[in-house]
């Protein structure tokens, strides 16, 4: 309706958490048609929204009171956000009032802020100087693994949940495990299928896919038969999209199994899983699951079995693969030897059809994310370490794209240009650029002279060598010559092909005297600087 009258008007509001199917939340249908969101830091959910909104829409993250009374928490809270694709985070209620009192607060009463908000803000205006922008304008990397979230699966396993696990838990264990794993993913929905997307994928996932239409059953058969790879849990089809259960799961004959009888939930107390590896098999244990005891192997090969029933199917192709694991992944998947052997099972499937994780991290206790995206011709690579993890220094293995990498925070050339080992405390981000050219300098243009209360004119070129450079952005900053930056004239400048121009506007009540402009290239710490003359404002 708003739009109807104004269709530049930006629409949206702030989200409460997804507390389950009553809430009402189909984050997929949401997240595509509002203009603005704010959403609980909730990992599962800012994922879908992440994955579902548009490009130019403009979202938030929701954070906690730890903004203001934990440093490690309140530097991470924003390039979380960032990283993640969000334009920012939404902070809870900074002070206190007579009529309302508050846990944690930015200022105290004398209106000094915390050490936790000063981090927070500090962390932010590094973004805002220009590797926010650029993140906002690369195209972040799905590792070529899609993760289906089916509406109608949640309510029928909210319905019928013979099976211990719901939609929530299934989805949740598959993004632990693949960012655990070094793995980054977008969800996908029906509209996917629909629209033929899938095709940018190699791998889909099916946590408690459990409800799918005929259409939908057809459009992840064709994704198959197209050399795509598939790794389901439970009964994939076992209802369709009106939760009416089928005679057999819709999905048997693509993962080689057949159903003799309806499916049934079988609780086990103890079974394992042998992985193929080498001349011997790893073997894993998964401790307590639930297995679909009425699931037959008819072409697919068990990796394990439980009192009669199969466990992780797998069928084999030259360049795909498809695995039935046939336990209930989520609620009774948390324990740490079903865990292990879930993220062993999926890198082992990961591995077989040749998708190789961002990071290598040194030592299993790194808890952590690494980020790849595609950025004009560069590549970016982040690693961002969770505000919650044990205490010390940890290193992780970054492998960088091209042969020209550079350290985008510290603004200098990686020695090592295709791998770096970055160590990162808590909360603590990393990120570098990698680019298949190398920039050798960078010049601006401006007058030598701006009465004040006019636009001051400013070009940037960066000079390269070995390739014409792609998309840049600089940061422009502008202050006295022997002063700080004035933070309100800074600029951040879209450069196609190494080239921008912008224009600041001074003010009339600028002080006449010698002033300088800087440009930095915000992917490279490249920068450089001329001086400028304010003269007085022309009389009237």
């Amino acid at each position: 309706a708003l739009h109807g009258l104004d269709p530049r008007a930006r629409v949206g509001f702030r989200a409460s958490k997804d507390t389950g199917i009553y809430a009402g939340l189909d984050w997929s249908r949401l997240a595509s048609q509002i203009d603005v969101l704010a959403v609980p830091d909730d990992g599962l959910v800012e994922e879908k929204v992440r994955s579902y909104r548009p490009a130019d829409s403009y979202s938030a993250l929701i954070v906690d009171e730890r903004v203001y009374k934990d440093a490690a928490y309140a530097r991470w809270a924003p390039w979380h956000a960032a990283l993640h694709s969000y334009s920012g985070v939404w902070l809870p209620q900074a002070y206190g009032t007579a009529q309302h009192a508050v846990e944690a607060v930015a200022l105290s009463p004398d209106g000094t802020p915390t050490e936790a908000f000063v981090a927070c803000a500090e962390e932010a205006a590094i973004l805002k100087s220009g590797v926010g922008a650029v993140l906002s304008r690369a195209v972040r990397d799905h590792c070529g693994i899609a993760v289906y979230s089916s509406p109608t699966s949640r309510y029928v396993n909210y319905i019928e949940p013979s099976f211990g696990a719901g939609s929530h838990d299934a989805e949740q264990a598959v993004v632990h495990a693949l960012t655990e794993l070094g793995y980054q993913f977008d969800f996908v929905n029906e509209d996917t299928f629909q629209r033929g997307d899938l095709i940018r994928y190699r791998l889909l996932i099916l946590p408690m896919v459990r409800a799918l239409s005929e259409q939908e059953a057809d459009a992840i058969r064709q994704f198959g038969d197209q050399g795509g790879s598939i790794l389901a849990d439970l009964a994939p089809g076992q209802f369709d999209e009106h939760g009416v259960p089928r005679n057999a799961p819709a999905l048997d004959a693509l993962f080689g199994v057949r159903h003799a009888r309806s499916v049934e939930a079988v609780s086990v107390a103890e079974t394992r899983v042998e992985i193929p590896s080498g001349k011997a098999p790893r073997v894993v244990q998964l401790g307590a699951v639930t297995t679909d005891g009425a699931v037959e192997a008819i072409g697919a090969t068990p990796w394990g079995a439980v009192e009669g029933a199969p466990v992780c199917l797998v069928v084999e192709q030259e360049t795909a693969s498809r695995v039935l694991l046939n336990v209930a992944l989520g609620r009774r998947l948390r324990g740490d030897l079903a865990a292990e052997a879930f993220r062993a099972v999926l890198a082992a499937l990961l591995s077989r059809v040749g998708i190789a994780p961002i990071a290598a991290l040194d030592e299993a206790e790194f808890a952590g994310e690494a980020i790849r995206y595609r950025y004009g011709a560069s590549e970016l690579f982040a690693v961002l370490r969770d505000p919650e993890a044990g205490r010390g220094v940890r290193t992780v293995e970054v492998r960088l794209g091209e042969k020209h990498s550079y350290d985008m925070l510290q603004g200098v050339v990686v020695a090592r240009a295709r791998k770096v080992r970055a160590k990162l405390e808590k909360g603590g981000v990393a990120l570098y650029a990698s680019l298949p050219y190398e920039v050798t300098g960078m010049r601006v243009f401006a007058a030598e002279t701006v009465p004040a209360g006019r636009r001051l004119a400013v070009h940037v070129e960066l000079d390269t060598r070995d390739a014409s450079p792609g998309e840049h952005i600089a940061h422009i900053e502008f202050g006295p010559e022997y002063g700080t930056p004035l933070p309100h004239y800074a600029r951040n400048i879209v450069c196609p092909e190494g080239k921008g121009d912008a224009y600041i506007p001074l003010a009339l009540s600028e002080t006449p005297g010698n002033y300088v402009v800087t440009a930095r290239d915000v992917l490279t710490g490249t920068f450089t600087s001329v001086s400028i003359q304010v003269l007085p404002p022309p009389l009237p």
